[in-house]
């Protein structure tokens, strides 16, 4: 049995809620993973994927929780690059069972709530 591969998908818009936004999303996995059926592993690896038009990313990302992969627990490092060059870094697990193979950002990053008299990049991002 290889690896899952999941579609990740996010779309970001600046702060008027319509404007694509500019930017990148790089995914960084936390430790290499391997599959103990095919005895193949993958690296981590920067993989960077820069907002489209539209302000949308779509990558194919190993699962981190198939029936074979070890060890457990290995996450994705995503930092979000958006706009004027503030990050936003989180990590998420991308589950081999995502409906229809896909998992959107917008349904896996935290959200932050705005620090008092705080202009950061996190009271604008909007995910869709």
């Amino acid at each position: 049995m290889a690896f899952t591969t999941i579609t990740v998908n996010g779309a970001y818009v600046q702060q008027d809620g319509e404007t694509p936004a500019t930017g990148t999303v790089t995914f960084l996995l936390t430790s290499t993973m391997r599959d103990t059926d095919s005895n193949v592993s993958i690296t981590p690896l920067e993989i960077v994927e820069t907002l489209d038009a539209n302000g949308q990313i779509s990558v194919d990302l190993t699962a981190t929780n198939g029936q074979y992969t070890t060890p457990r627990g290995v996450t994705y490092e995503v930092t979000e690059r958006i706009g004027d060059g503030n990050e936003n870094k989180y990590f998420i697990s991308v589950n081999e069972n995502s409906p229809n193979g896909i998992l959107n950002l917008a349904d896996v990053a935290p959200l932050y709530a705005p620090e008092s008299g705080s202009a950061s990049s996190k009271t604008w991002l909007a995910y869709l």
